[in-house]
């Protein structure tokens, strides 16, 4: 028994195991998913996704292709021809379009040159694409010469040998700013006419066309284009001139569209604007209705909108009888608009009949059985507007809709307002109670009724009660992120909702202020002595003046900007305790004078005692001056950064004076400063100059560079950034800038940008990796990213040129980087001056292939070659040449090409 229970338990053991596995073996992956699902993951997938799903496998190649060529948007310069080549020579590829766009390239519109479009293409189009159900032109000029337009040089009565119509029926055919080809641009009614009929397109849209009828007597006297049945008509933007001396008007367009449409075709008509004060106008298009739409249309919105000024005759049904609307049996929708603008200077206008009187009058000739009706109202200023029984008596049609539509079902009235929808909804529903009452009356801002008009099918929702879930009920750290990225206003109105909200909102709304004054800031000071919990919750501070310069005119001492000196910015610690970012913007920034400040020039323990633990993060100047709008010396400026410990230094615009004493009057028997315990140091631009006639400009970098050297501890530096030109031909400021980085940077730099740009003239030793060794870049081991900048030379810039390279400028940039660490990640090239390919493909100029060459063999562990452009030259073109000169670096996917631009702003 024992035996047969021990075999009995191991059998259920194994069987136990054996569903384990099954289990694990029968999970579902998404190979294993069913085609149809499939199929619906790839219907919504964007382009990008579905490219690499047809690398994955036979399978998802097949299944993927039908909806990655699905719509296809072509731009050109010039034509078409290689969109017919690629057809022919891939046909499996032309069964699956279904949506085509035909557009103009994104650099035709400067040669003003616009892609060629004939009907003979169009055709030609649809027959090499069996299942093309859009068609769209946007953008393109129409050939309209006679070889395009016929088969031969009979003339157009040619056509008629032609093929009836292409191998389908299009469902929709776009037409967007489209043009003829030649002096006259606008586009003649014989071509428009002839490519519908040679498409036969279900909906037809026409947008911003101008059409000319010139010829149009003469091409209605001979050949007849086949005749069109669209179901949707859409005309929108179509100013038709009958020579030039004519006015715009539309009138000879529905007269054409007569002579073409099939009889009663139309369901849905939009029709282009007209006049309603032209009689003869508004005669034909009712003489278009009653041709093309008279017992079909369903669907049609009023072209005109009913506005200031009104006569009295158009409150009287006859006056709408030449719309022919009446005819229109099996109406189901119609649109109609107020224009509520009012006279000059808002003043208010009171027609002789409210505008309702004139709606009253038009519907009067639709039939009864009318389901919906859309009421726009635009350019409404107040609600109280919507209530005028003067100007709009939106209460007097009330009354006729529930005397004349019985069966009416919906009544949308959409809203062009600039305020609160909530107000206008309030007094639509007491101008309107009958309609409210029907429950028919529904009120919507202008974008939700373009939402719910779109023809997709809404999802219901459930009406099963659910546990309603507020902002009173979400998690505190939930909260935190809501505040955390909600504006001021918004953060205001929430610390007024409770007391937990105001804990809660409070710091994040004082998390950054900016104080702007004149004079001083002293008040601020009093503020936050007053109020210390606001004191603590302050992380970033701005300082600024409202004034842009003090040097304006009309400016007295009453203007002058604050005064920020180091005594201040001792007050800050005891002020802002957890302040961690500093921005002083337009103000003058000072040192302190020798005789003020010998009782303020602290220790080391007195300073550590007075700031403890602070430390700022970041601190900027932005356009500062000392005391009158005088430039910085050194001592100074030393004496500003050493006021606050500071962890990074940025500074937008400086001008030093390296020989300017710090008080000719006084000397300075201040204690010596504390060095500088700064990781970053970036500064945007710096002026350095010297009022010594002996010292040059390069000479004043010298002496800069060995004050910092002087000032900044050691092996501290992690950025450095300094907005300074160098000479590169002179070893002094050179080794100068070598010895502040061996000094401050040595062994912990890892972003570092060349304060020089490398141009011409360049000599045969900047070739030379030895030349450049006085920079001591080897001592960075760490170093991760290096940015550089190349100039190039001018086109046409021949060798013999005086200014011309002697050597490439890659060559320059190879012996500079060879000094730098092969764990460098990231190189940024900013090549400034572009204008043409023959700069970059100059190999005695530029030289890239070389370059491409040196990051291949130097920097095995390189994530990022960033090549910046920076000059007149279209960026498209400009990537093009450098992928091409750069094959190397392309192929290990580290090449970036942006523009300087976008780079700038997205740095920002």
């Amino acid at each position: 028994m024992a035996r047969r229970k021990s075999k009995a338990v191991s059998a259920s053991q194994a069987k136990g195991k054996d569903s384990e596995d099954t289990q694990i073996q029968t999970r579902v992956g998404i190979s294993s998913l069913p085609i149809e699902i499939l199929d619906i993951v790839f219907e919504h997938s964007p382009k990008s996704t579905l490219l690499v799903c047809t690398r994955v496998s036979r399978l998802w190649r097949d299944y993927s292709r039908p909806h990655l060529f699905a719509s296809l948007t072509i731009s050109r310069n010039s034509s078409y021809d290689d969109l017919l080549i690629f057809l022919d020579a891939n046909t499996d590829i032309a069964r699956y379009v279904r949506n085509l766009t035909l557009g103009r390239g994104h650099t035709a519109w400067l040669n003003g040159d616009n892609p060629l479009v004939s009907r003979k293409l169009l055709v030609e189009l649809t027959r090499k694409l069996p299942r093309l159900q859009e068609l769209r032109l946007r953008d393109v000029k129409f050939d309209t010469r006679p070889s395009d337009t016929s088969t031969d040089a009979e003339g157009p009565a040619s056509r008629d040998e032609e093929p009836e119509q292409p191998p389908l029926r299009l469902e929709i055919f776009s037409m967007e700013r489209c043009w003829r080809s030649g002096i006259d641009v606008r586009m003649p009614v014989d071509v428009l006419l002839d490519t519908l009929s040679a498409l036969a397109p279900d909906s037809i849209y026409l947008s911003s066309l101008s059409i000319s009828f010139r010829q149009w007597a003469h091409h209605a006297s001979g050949h007849q284009p086949r005749p069109i049945n669209p179901r949707c008509l859409f005309l929108k933007d179509m100013p038709s001139n009958t020579s030039f001396h004519d006015s715009l008007s539309n009138r000879p367009l529905y007269e054409a569209l007569i002579r073409v449409t099939v009889p009663n075709c139309l369901r849905k008509l939009r029709a282009c604007h007209v006049d309603r004060h032209d009689a003869l106008c508004l005669a034909a298009l009712g003489d278009f209705l009653s041709h093309a739409a008279q017992d079909s249309l369903q669907d049609f919105v009023l072209p005109f909108s009913i506005c200031h000024p009104i006569v009295q005759a158009e409150g009287t049904p006859e006056r709408w009888n030449a719309l022919s609307l009446h005819k229109c049996r099996n109406l189901e929708s119609f649109g109609i608009s107020f224009n509520m603008r009012t006279g000059l200077n808002n003043t208010p206008v009171y027609p002789c009949i409210p505008y309702s009187a004139v709606a009253i009058a038009i519907l009067s000739h639709l039939p009864p059985t009318l389901r919906h009706l859309t009421i726009e109202l635009l350019y409404v200023e107040t609600a109280e507007e919507i209530k005028n029984r003067r100007v709009l008596g939106l209460r007097a049609l009330d009354d006729a809709l529930a005397e004349r539509f019985p069966a009416l079902e919906t009544v949308r009235l959409v809203l062009r307002a600039k305020y609160f929808l909530l107000e206008y909804t309030m007094a639509a529903f007491k101008t309107m109670p009958k309609c409210k009452k029907r429950g028919i009356l529904e009120v919507v801002h202008t974008k939700s009724a373009k939402t719910k008009s779109s023809g997709k099918r809404s999802e219901k929702i459930a009406t099963r009660p659910l546990p309603r879930v507020g902002y009173h009920s979400l998690p505190i750290e939930v909260l935190d992120i809501v505040f955390k990225h909600s504006s001021k206003s918004t953060l205001l109105a929430c610390s007024r909702v409770s007391h937990q909200w105001r804990d809660f909102a409070l710091p994040h709304l004082f998390a950054s202020i900016t104080v702007i004054r004149r004079l001083s800031y002293d008040d601020f000071f009093h503020f936050l002595a007053a109020h210390p919990r606001l004191a603590r919750y302050i992380r970033t501070l701005v300082l600024g003046y409202k004034s842009m310069s003090p040097q304006t005119v009309g400016w007295t001492d009453r203007d002058r900007p604050p005064l920020v000196d180091p005594p201040f910015l001792r007050r800050i610690p005891e002020a802002l305790p957890r302040l961690s970012n500093l921005s002083l913007e337009n103000i003058w920034v000072d040192g302190a004078a020798p005789s003020a400040a010998q009782d303020l020039e602290l220790d080391a323990d007195a300073r550590a005692r007075l700031l403890g633990t602070f430390k700022l993060q970041r601190l900027a100047l932005g356009y500062c001056h000392r005391t009158g709008g005088k430039s910085y010396n050194l001592p100074t400026l030393f004496d500003i950064l050493s006021a606050l410990p500071t962890d990074a230094v940025h500074i937008t615009y400086l001008t030093i004076d390296v020989t300017q004493p710090s008080d000719k009057d006084q000397p300075d028997t201040r204690q010596p400063r504390s060095p500088l315990a700064i990781s970053s140091l970036c500064f945007d631009k710096i002026d350095v100059y010297s009022q010594d006639i002996y010292h040059t400009h390069h000479a004043a970098a010298v002496a800069l560079f060995d004050a910092f050297r002087e000032m900044l501890l050691p092996g501290r530096l992690h950025t450095f950034r300094l907005g300074i030109e160098l000479d590169r031909h002179l070893h002094a400021s050179l080794d100068a800038l070598g010895k502040l980085l061996q000094h401050a940077a040595k062994g912990v730099l890892r972003d570092y940008i060349l304060p020089f740009a490398i141009k011409s003239p360049v000599v045969p030793e900047h070739d030379d990796a030895d030349y450049w060794r006085i920079l001591r870049l080897d001592e960075l081991p760490i170093l991760e990213t290096f940015r550089m900048s190349l100039i190039l030379p001018v086109p046409g810039t021949k060798p013999d040129y005086a200014d011309a390279p002697r050597v490439p400028l890659s060559a320059v940039c190879t012996a500079i980087l060879v000094h730098l660490p092969r764990r460098l990640r990231t190189l940024e090239l900013t090549l400034r001056g572009a204008k043409e390919p023959s700069q970059l493909k100059s190999t005695w100029m530029l030289d890239l292939g070389r370059l491409d060459d040196a990051l291949q063999e130097y920097f095995p562990a390189l994530e990022k070659c960033r090549v910046i452009f920076k000059g007149d030259w279209y960026l498209l073109e400009f990537t093009t040449t450098v992928y091409k000169l750069m094959p190397k670096s392309r192929s290990r996917g580290i090449l970036e090409v942006v523009d300087w631009l976008d780079w700038s702003v997205r740095l920002q």
